[in-house]
């Protein structure tokens, strides 16, 4: 009798035990395929935070051109007008060549429109409380935000320029088609005297290095450059 009991209650430990190590398979085939489920969102958010930074730098490159463009057209523009600002009464001091470098000073427009699409949908998505580097972030806005204040000022910049040459030419359009004339002959000089003699042009002239903070174009370049770089290093 004694040994039949014994049986039983190895039978029913055997039992348990085999109960127990089926659900221990169970518990821990759930845990590792919880935690490869982890690794793989966390991959996947590593990835995706990786493509949409990517396409912020490619972005900021693109900017970064556009800057350079519209900073060369500045430069162009204060190096002929600094001219005619210091020899305001007698511009036949300046060689003719030196103007016909760029004739439609007063007339050529320019822009800087930064795209910030790319920025604009990181801001906006899922993946920004994964992004450890807060810094970075923070920094992106400040140079996207850097970036406004350009494109703002060369606006301000733009619109004066063509505002003054816009008043200084309202004159017989006969005569403006002869001093016209004259400049596509090569002779500058009696277009460009009719127009420095009005005020408005001459304010222009002496404002126009002053619409801009001290090497705006080359501190933002800087700014664009660090955080192409951080993100390059960083991701």
């Amino acid at each position: 009798m004694t040994q039949k009991i014994s049986i039983i209650e190895r039978v029913k430990k055997l039992r348990v035990f085999s109960y127990f190590r089926e659900l221990s398979v169970v518990i821990i085939g759930v845990l590792i395929t919880l935690a490869i489920t982890d690794r793989i969102n966390t991959n996947t958010k590593r990835s995706e935070i990786r493509e949409a930074l990517s396409l912020v730098k490619m972005e900021l490159w693109n900017n970064l051109e556009i800057l350079e463009e519209v900073s060369t057209y500045y430069e162009e523009d204060i190096k002929l007008l600094g001219l005619f600002r210091d020899n305001l009464e007698n511009i036949r001091a300046i060689p003719a060549e030196s103007i016909l470098e760029n004739p439609n000073v007063f007339g050529r427009m320019f822009e800087f429109t930064p795209t910030k699409d790319a920025y604009e949908v990181l801001k906006s998505s899922v993946l920004m409380p994964y992004i450890k580097d807060k810094t970075l972030l923070l920094d992106l806005m400040k140079c996207y935000s850097q970036m406004d204040k350009v494109a703002n000022a060369v606006a301000l910049y733009v619109d004066l320029k063509i505002e003054s040459a816009h008043n200084s030419l309202d004159i017989d359009p006969s005569l403006l088609y002869q001093l016209s004339n004259w400049m596509e002959q090569g002779d500058p000089y009696p277009y460009f005297e009719t127009m420095l003699r009005s005020n408005e042009v001459r304010i222009f002239l002496r404002s126009a290095p002053n619409v801009f903070d001290d090497d705006i174009f080359g501190a933002l370049k800087q700014t664009m450059e660090i955080m192409i770089e951080r993100i390059d290093k960083g991701y």
